[in-house]
């Protein structure tokens, strides 16, 4: 696949991401544009990983919710081994476990955020995709794990971004 068609792929998957976010079962369309196997792109392993732990939402057994949140978790895990200083994958990471629940153990939060914060700082400028990252910054303002003071900083990010 090539770069541009990569880049094509990223932005419809960042788009049903969000549209997930408030209807989980629609991360199915994410699994069925990635398809089946391993991704050699880890940020789009990081979005497959985080429609299976969306799709646990979807599940009716508590075994079902269970191993579609496991086969997420894994996933994302691959992916961000693979590239730890990757803002996106973390952000998927930071996003999934900000809303599961606490009894799955999934929880790096703090080290998350704090990453997230300062790749933030560094990359901001460099993201190509302005739409994204304004949206990426809502969706952690919106979160309870920020301070007042994170929040504002994060706010000011988009009003630069709004202003462009």
């Amino acid at each position: 696949m090539s770069l541009e068609a990569q880049e094509e792929e990223l932005i419809l998957l960042r788009e049903l991401f969000f549209q997930a976010g408030k209807d989980p079962c629609r991360a199915k369309e994410i699994v069925k544009i990635i398809g089946e196997g391993t991704h050699k792109n880890p940020v789009i392993l990081g979005y497959k990983g985080t429609a299976y732990t969306m799709l646990a939402d979807c599940k009716k057994s508590p075994f079902a919710k269970y191993s579609s949140f496991q086969t997420g978790r894994d996933l994302i895990e691959n992916a961000l081994k693979s590239q730890p200083d990757n803002l996106e994958i973390r952000f998927l990471r930071f996003n999934v476990q900000d809303h599961a629940p606490a009894f799955l153990g999934y929880n790096n939060i703090e080290e998350d955020k704090k990453i997230l914060l300062d790749l933030i700082e560094k990359e901001h400028m460099h993201i190509t995709d302005r739409e994204f990252l304004k949206r990426m910054l809502l969706t952690l303002i919106e979160s309870e794990r920020f301070t007042t003071t994170e929040k504002k900083k994060l706010s000011s990010l988009v009003d630069i971004l709004s202003n462009n």
